[in-house]
């Protein structure tokens, strides 16, 4: 399987858009998410220091979470799997982050998050605790 195909393929799933979902529906999603990130982590170790400077940005803006480092997990899941089903050219910048190719620093890679991307979903999640 090719790295583009096995970085984008099994988020899909997950992030199908749902008019509205419930805290439990919330939390089984990102439960599937984070099950996925960790698989996908794995698979592409290199992908783990993107995962660290999300959650490090993530514990340092999100205050209002009485869990951080779990919240910030979900955070970072959800982030990377947005990235992989949405937006074909993220799905470049990952493999070629992973491939060693390009100049992407783990870092560069905050430019294309933010709490938009995570709290909707974290948040709603998080409520079903």
């Amino acid at each position: 399987m090719c790295l583009a195909l096995a970085l984008g393929v099994a988020a899909t799933p997950a992030l199908a858009a749902k008019p509205k979902l419930s805290p439990r529906e919330a939390r089984e999603r990102v439960e599937r998410i984070e099950l996925n990130h960790q698989m996908l982590l794995l698979k592409f170790p290199r992908l783990s220091q993107i995962d660290q400077e999300i959650q490090g940005q993530c514990g340092r803006r999100v205050l209002d979470q009485p869990d951080t480092p779990t919240y910030c997990r979900c955070a970072s899941a959800v982030t990377m799997a947005a990235w992989r089903v949405g937006d074909p050219n993220m799905l470049n910048r990952l493999v070629e982050f992973t491939e060693q190719r390009g100049d992407h620093s783990p870092a560069d890679f905050l430019a294309y998050q933010g709490p938009e991307l995570y709290r909707p979903l974290c948040d709603l999640a998080f409520k079903a605790r």
